[in-house]
């Protein structure tokens, strides 16, 4: 009874708040509200301070018109909260919105524009009306009914519909070109590198005398894109859990009290001993291929200590590195560090410093090729994985590709290992990195559409783990949604 004192039962929280139930649990579901205190199998209890958030959730949806997504991240915000909402606003164009303005259901939209639905239709599979989907309804937000009420009155202006879409998607081909240039110049150029106020101002002031349809499809491709990116920043915590595969304990791992520093490091990350390769990282006799600060680094985050390993990186690696290792580790780093980063300028500012880090990996030579194989998977991983406004999604694909045919021709040199660790590698740590860029392609290419190509990695995700491990199930739940979808077998 101590631990329910003072909480809510869910119908008292949706009493208090102004909601339903079922918003209650989609918010939860969407990581906006904390969890409950579970009491049994269907007694769940609230904190006070949910009701709060939740009126505050509706009241950004209500006047500021944002997508959850966005009020995600700007709730964690902080004390820089009014900030990161108007460069949200601003990002999204809502500030352009009146609050008498409201989204239209498909089936009011034909009266309220006095447009056939059919032509509306052909709009839609034209991608010059762009409607959501909002409780299951299809609606039209005040962008899509204008540009409609466009159509309309060039047609009855006397040109013919047809002529107008095929005039209209000429523009409209440059603008989505355009836009996707548009952010990822800003994001990449500006974006964590200037005050919110600037941010706030450029962003609003830029587009003041664009007019018409111009102005209007080229905010809803800002809005439609931007969300898109912030709802891909989201999505990176749950894809970092995938990229580790240590530690390993196969029966060829054995700790080498003589075999020097090198050989007890790789020890220790293979056996999951990450202090002891903090420790290690203070020796002689390091590689030197491999930085100090960078073993620790990676030594901690792969300790699920995110902000100690991003302090360390920022106050110990503040130069460029020569080494392919240490900016494969620094890059880590920074996407690691968005996982906890709120608002918007910090996750791009993050996204920009890994990218930098991974193209020096491109860049650099490296002779040993375990260390090469380790810093390109991940690249590659981490590519595919970034947002596409930083437009390096296809080279993760190649690179992830490339590493996948090195992989199966197992063409990997490897003299001067210790005979237990070569064997490690050979049939631990390579078959592990195997599975998780199959796991990573595969998912690259259902997000790209290609269900031939992402059949064929789940198959291979199938061959090579065992029946019970976590990516074979996923693998297999992916290969029948393919099959469901008319993809192949």
């Amino acid at each position: 009874m101590k631990k329910t004192k003072n909480l809510l039962r869910i119908s008292e929280l949706a009493m208090r708040s102004g909601v339903s139930v079922s918003t209650i649990k989609h918010y939860v579901k969407e990581g906006l509200v904390p969890h409950a205190l579970k009491t049994g199998r269907n007694m769940a209890y609230y904190d006070p301070s949910c009701v709060e958030r939740i009126k505050l959730i509706k009241k950004i949806q209500k006047e500021r018109f944002l997508p959850l997504d966005v009020i995600k991240r700007l709730i964690s915000s902080g004390d820089s909260f009014g900030e990161e909402l108007e460069i949200g606003k601003a990002i999204l164009k809502t500030h352009r919105r009146s609050p008498k303005e409201r989204s239209v259901s498909e089936s009011q939209i034909e009266a309220v524009t006095g447009y056939p639905r059919e032509k509306i239709a052909l709009l839609e599979r034209e991608g010059l009306v762009i409607p959501e989907m909002g409780g299951g309804i299809k609606m039209y937000d005040p962008i899509d009914v204008m540009i409609i009420d466009v159509m309309r009155r060039r047609e009855d202006a006397g040109l013919p519909m047809d002529y107008s879409v095929t005039t209209i998607n000429v523009y409209r081909d440059a603008i989505q070109k355009a836009v996707a240039e548009d952010i990822r110049l800003f994001a990449r150029n500006l974006m964590g590198d200037i005050s919110s106020r600037t941010a706030v101002r450029l962003i609003t002031e830029v587009d003041d005398l664009l007019e018409t349809f111009m102005v209007l499809y080229r905010q809803k491709m800002l809005r439609t894109q931007s969300t898109a990116a912030i709802h891909g920043l989201n999505e990176i915590p749950s894809k970092l859990a995938l990229i580790s595969f240590l530690p390993v304990t196969g029966r060829d791992l054995r700790s080498p009290d003589a075999d020097g520093v090198a050989a007890r490091l790789a020890y220790a990350f293979c056996a999951g001993d990450y202090d002891a390769a903090i420790r290690l990282a203070g020796e002689e006799g390091l590689p030197r291929e491999i930085g100090p600060a960078a073993v620790r680094v990676l030594a901690l985050l792969l300790k699920d200590e995110t902000a100690a390993a991003f302090e360390l990186l920022e106050h110990e690696m503040t130069e460029p590195s020569q080494r392919m290792f240490d900016n494969a580790v620094a890059a880590l780093a920074c996407i690691f560090a968005i996982a906890e980063a709120s608002g918007f300028s910090r996750p791009f500012y993050l996204s920009k410093k890994a990218e930098m880090h991974l193209m020096r990996v491109e860049n650099l030579r490296e002779r040993n090729q375990i260390i090469r194989l380790l810093a390109q998977y991940v690249c590659g991983v981490v590519y595919t994985i970034l947002p596409d406004v930083f437009a390096v999604f296809d080279r993760g694909i190649q690179i992830l590709t490339t590493l996948e045919e090195r992989l199966l021709a197992r063409k990997l040199r490897m003299p001067y290992l210790p005979e237990w660790l070569a064997r490690t590698i050979e049939y631990e740590v390579l078959p592990a990195m195997e599975i998780r860029i199959n796991r990573f392609l595969s998912e690259a290419f259902l997000l790209r559409g290609d269900r031939s190509l992402a059949g064929q990695r789940l198959g291979r995700i199938i061959a090579l783990a065992h029946p019970d491990d976590e990516h074979a199930a996923w693998a297999r739940l992916k290969l029948l949604e393919i099959e469901g979808q008319g993809g192949p077998a």
